[in-house]
């Protein structure tokens, strides 16, 4: 087992592989994680809770298994099928500074059966930076997935489901994951992203969505300031 030392930089003590993968300690407490000592977790939205804009176009509610539920031939352009949510960069989570970018994975929730299989979902996004300026009326940035054609879990660049179908004997669905190509971008305090999703294969079938959240990394408690994070 290697054992890393704890190092004085400056006013810091420097915890774990230093300067790569460490926990620093400034001298007030506070601490920020470098490298593969950022954790990560998910900023969530629980779709079944969204109010739909129309039920007239090729998005719904399951009120039976408290999903929405996305029907084939749909148009991310067309607002009666897809969804709209904003999500922003809350105080714990790393911001883009000196020119790097934020990974940004999202991913959805939903029923997986035998017979449901290849469906593909896109997903408009925007970055709405406090403080600047921008073109409502500009073009959104698209990404989109297929599902049940990728294992995602070893390469979150390239997206897919992240289990591979496995339905027991005797159980109709299981709750499967699949992640978006991750959105690299200039993410900073408190910054929103705006986002639209919808399907639009028109392979048979129904996709149920239980959960449509957005994994982000965290690297630290919160902000040291209000309203900026100088840690």
């Amino acid at each position: 087992m290697t054992k890393y030392p704890i190092k004085k930089v400056g006013t810091s003590v420097m915890i774990g592989n230093y300067p790569t993968d460490y926990t620093e300690i400034n001298e007030d407490g506070t601490q920020i994680l470098h490298g593969k000592a950022i954790a990560w977790v998910d900023m969530y939205g629980d779709v079944a809770g969204k109010k739909l804009f129309s039920n007239t176009g090729k998005l719904d509610t399951d009120w039976d298994n408290n999903c929405i539920k996305f029907q084939p031939g749909g148009s991310i352009n067309n607002r009666n099928d897809r969804l709209i949510g904003n999500i922003q960069n809350n105080h714990q989570f790393k911001i883009a500074e000196g020119g790097s970018l934020i990974g940004v994975i999202f991913h959805f929730h939903w029923l997986q059966d035998t017979l449901n299989d290849l469906f593909t979902m896109k997903l408009q996004t925007r970055l709405l930076k406090n403080g600047e300026s921008f073109n409502k009326d500009a073009a959104w940035n698209e990404i989109e997935v297929t599902t049940a054609t990728t294992d995602a879990s070893e390469d979150v660049n390239v997206g897919g489901d992240v289990f591979p179908k496995q339905i027991e004997v005797g159980h109709t669905n299981m709750n499967q994951i699949t992640t978006f190509p991750v959105l690299n971008t200039d993410f900073g305090l408190s910054d929103t992203i705006q986002y639209r999703l919808a399907r639009t294969d028109n392979n048979n079938g129904n996709l149920l969505v239980s959960f449509f959240d957005t994994h982000l990394p965290v690297n630290s408690f919160g902000s040291d300031l209000p309203l900026k994070k100088t840690k």
